[in-house]
């Protein structure tokens, strides 16, 4: 083949002409698409964007019409979080933390367990899953002057525990449901090797199912940890002033005689950033757990 040849087979691709148009064409391409993905997490953001604003304008700022996009930023808004004696916000943070760790380590020891005989011996597997999606479905008010009563009569009202024992309450469905088809994927064929070995049912779970169920223990705690953290009804509902979390504190800077919706925003935001940052950190381990035994080899 002579090189008239070959430079007609390779066709136009090969002129020094189309390849630098070709290369304008891609980065277009992907300057298109980041404009796109800016503009579509700006829409979607634009709450959040708004409450960050707010944070950190002055009242007049704040009531001004039209809204003003250009203002001179204070700081005075999140001085008032922790320099208000009446409204300890950083306490309520600290309830929180405290409420959201609790319920989710105790997410995962309960529903484990009960994941591992679910996926082993079939126990309640035909009802679970209908049982569970109604207890989703259902309104949480529902359940709020039964649960008021009981945890009163109890003497748990205003304490963290309390928040705690809802919480998990709330996140066992969904949790039960993830353990019991995520530990399905793990080989019967470790169960049987270890019980050759002398393992008992318990020795199985705690040397077998326990080290394998690292990644979805992983993903159920952060998601309880996330939803946790972001209820609201009962946190209104069972505390007074002792356990009172982010999200109901947040509500404090609304008095019978003034709406301080800088304090507010700043609140918000303050509230939003630990768990944000919490879940970008751990988002690794959340796709990996959630998508632990999608892909058969």
């Amino acid at each position: 083949m002579n090189a008239v040849q070959a430079q007609q087979r390779v066709g136009p691709l090969a002129s020094p002409v189309a390849l630098p148009r070709q290369g304008r064409i891609r980065r277009l391409q992907r300057v298109a698409v980041w404009m796109l993905t800016v503009v579509i997490l700006g829409v979607f953001n634009f709450p959040f964007l708004n409450t960050l604003m707010i944070s950190f304008k002055d009242p007049v700022d704040i009531t001004a019409v039209p809204p003003k996009l250009v203002f001179q930023p204070v700081l005075s808004n999140y001085g008032e979080l922790f320099g208000d004696p009446t409204v300890p916000y950083g306490r309520y943070l600290l309830n929180t933390i405290l409420i959201a760790a609790g319920a989710a380590l105790l997410t995962i020891l309960v529903t484990l367990p009960a994941g591992f005989i679910t996926a082993r011996f079939g126990t309640g597997r035909r009802v679970l899953f209908p049982v569970i999606s109604s207890l989703r479905a259902i309104p949480y008010v529902v359940f709020a002057i039964p649960i008021y009563i009981m945890f009163q009569r109890v003497r748990l009202i205003d304490t963290p525990v309390a928040l705690i024992l809802i919480n998990t309450a709330i996140n066992v469905p969904l949790a039960l449901v993830l353990f019991s088809v995520a530990l399905r994927e793990i080989p019967v064929t470790l169960d049987e090797a270890a019980r050759i070995d002398g393992c008992s049912t318990w020795g199985v779970f705690r040397y077998v199912i326990v080290p394998l169920s690292g990644p979805i223990s992983a993903s159920v705690g952060i998601l309880s940890f996330i939803g946790t953290w972001n209820e609201f009804l009962f946190g209104l509902l069972l505390t007074v002033e002792r356990a009172t979390p982010v999200t109901v504190g947040t509500t404090m800077f609304i008095t019978s005689w003034t709406i301080k919706w800088g304090s507010i925003a700043a609140a918000l935001v303050l509230g939003t950033l630990p768990i944000v940052s919490f879940t970008t950190l751990a988002q690794r381990y959340l796709i990996r757990g959630l998508t632990a035994g999608a892909i058969k080899g």
